[in-house]
């Protein structure tokens, strides 16, 4: 199915200029899941967060993914939470730019479990647009 998350805190973000009008940017943050376990055995579903800057071009990230806080309310019974995986694609935002979006597979088990948010972090290398822009999608 997969979700787009639309609340990431604490988003952090460095660049630094590496030569041939590349640059280096070190992303982070921590994304709002708010992802409710529905039974004894896992539940996975993808969720995707927009980070950092406009690229004109994006070359290689590395991204990485970790829990940051889940929630059992009750009695746990086969309680659990986990980040399966963590990827990246770049997502078109004009003709010309793109922003790279993290895709990220939660899991949690038990009908009272919630897994709230997952924090990440990402670098990545390639060419900054000069259409830049900050607003409610700008997540470092």
């Amino acid at each position: 199915m997969g979700i787009t998350v639309r609340t990431v805190t604490n988003g952090h973000r460095l660049t630094t200029e590496i030569g041939g009008g590349r640059h280096l940017v070190v992303m982070s943050g921590t994304a709002h899941a708010n992802f409710k376990g529905t039974g004894g055995s896992f539940e996975s579903d993808d969720f995707y967060v927009n980070i950092g800057p406009v690229w004109r071009q994006v070359d290689d990230v590395a991204p990485m993914a970790a829990l940051a806080a889940w929630f059992n309310k009750g009695n746990a019974v086969n309680a659990g939470a986990a980040v399966d995986s963590c990827g990246w694609k770049a997502e078109a935002v004009a003709e010309l730019d793109e922003r790279i979006r993290l895709y990220v597979k939660l899991a949690v088990s038990d009908i009272d479990g919630w897994l709230y948010r997952f924090s990440y972090t990402a670098t990545a290398i390639g060419i900054l647009s000069p259409n830049q822009f900050s607003g409610p999608t700008d997540f470092s």
